[in-house]
């Protein structure tokens, strides 16, 4: 309604005790302070995000336009009479329906519910209405094509895996490029999700150390039933780091120095079985030197440059840095390998042989 008097009202809500009217005002914490004048002609909205439990006290204090020969002037006093005012108190999950630039997601922690937007195109705020870092649909395509397509860089790895008959590393190569690239569109528009975010963004961060797992172990020269343990042994180890945090950069840390350890101990035990070094040092300078230059570059990038503002492009460098090195620190295919994945006999005797026995045996050869 249109009053007959401009009136302004000073409404303070706290939480726990009602505030204190002292010296002519309101004695109130300017985030919960709140002014409404009628000279506006306007409602007043008042919002809280994420309320805490307790007994809320609402004050109000309503002070008068002074009149001088009829005319309002700006100076304000204390009314002489009642203000009506009406007081609509609502709770909604999300502010402003997130101004049609988010999501309303609803999450449980514990017993509570609560709610919040999951703003699109880089705005952010309770509502996705600040729009400082927003950007055009034009960029938000190119950061989503660079940070997806980018891992299509992995296929040379897929293919190069699987010829060096390293089927493992080839299976958690592609399992890495399937999930980072469709987590990365759905991070960037929020639009292109075929399962929920949570759920991408885990398998993006698992696959990812998983593959540091498997390109170490394969560098290995244990036996095969010695990697294969190490394989599912790293990877429900990683389950776990993951689940409990994984932003952490430990989750890096972890597999790459237990990963070198164990690449030390079996060069070591090979060079003493075999009386030779190992490996040749033509593979130490031209493969083994510049994978481990390339993956240390990645490292360095993703935990100390990469940033909020570079994150599209520095992201997408690390995802083709991390398929060089692996390319570079595969091992080559050899006859040993091929007998380790196949049943092998000797051909004087009718007996199937360990496949120990058919690496030891020269004249052994695949059935």
């Amino acid at each position: 309604y249109q009053p007959k008097e401009k009136f302004a009202v000073t409404l303070c809500l706290r939480n726990g005790a009602p505030s204190v009217y002292q010296d002519g005002s309101l004695q109130c914490e300017e985030d919960t302070t709140f002014v409404f004048d009628t000279t506006r002609n306007e409602q007043g909205k008042f919002h809280i995000p994420y309320p805490e439990p307790g007994i809320w006290y609402i004050t109000m204090v309503t002070k008068c336009y002074q009149k001088l020969l009829g005319k309002e002037i700006d100076d304000l006093y204390e009314c002489s009479d009642d203000k009506q005012v009406s007081l609509q108190v609502n709770m909604h999950p999300c502010i402003l329906n997130c101004n049609g630039k988010g999501d309303c997601k609803e999450y449980f922690s514990g017993q509570l519910l609560f709610a919040t937007c999951v703003c699109k195109y880089n705005y952010r705020g309770w509502a996705c209405t600040d729009d400082t870092y927003a950007h055009d649909e034009s960029f938000l395509l190119l950061q989503t094509l660079l940070l997806s397509l980018s891992n299509l860089f992995f296929i040379p790895a897929i293919i190069l895996s699987a010829y060096r008959l390293l089927f493992i590393e080839s299976l958690v190569y592609f399992y890495t490029m399937f999930f980072s690239s469709f987590y990365h569109a759905c991070d960037s528009s929020g639009e292109f999700c075929i399962m929920d975010y949570d759920t991408l963004q885990y398998c993006d961060f698992h696959a990812s150390v998983c593959a540091f797992w498997v390109t170490l172990i394969a560098m290995t020269k244990f036996k095969l039933y010695a990697r294969s343990f190490l394989h599912v042994l790293g990877i429900l180890v990683l389950v776990v780091l993951t689940k409990y945090d994984r932003f952490s950069l430990w989750i890096f840390v972890v597999p790459v120095v237990t990963g070198l350890v164990l690449i030390g101990g079996s060069w070591i035990n090979e060079c003493y079985t075999k009386r030779h070094c190992f490996p040749h040092i033509q593979r130490i300078l031209f493969c083994i030197i510049p994978g481990i230059f390339t993956a240390a570059t990645g490292l360095v990038l993703y935990s100390f440059v990469e940033t909020d503002f570079n994150y599209y492009y520095i992201h997408s460098i690390w995802h083709v840095i991390i398929v060089v090195s692996i390319l570079f620190l595969l091992p080559g295919k050899s006859k040993s390998k091929l007998s380790e994945n196949l049943l092998v006999r000797v051909p004087s005797s009718e007996h199937l042989l360990t496949e120990e026995d058919g690496e030891d045996n020269d004249q052994a050869h695949p059935i």
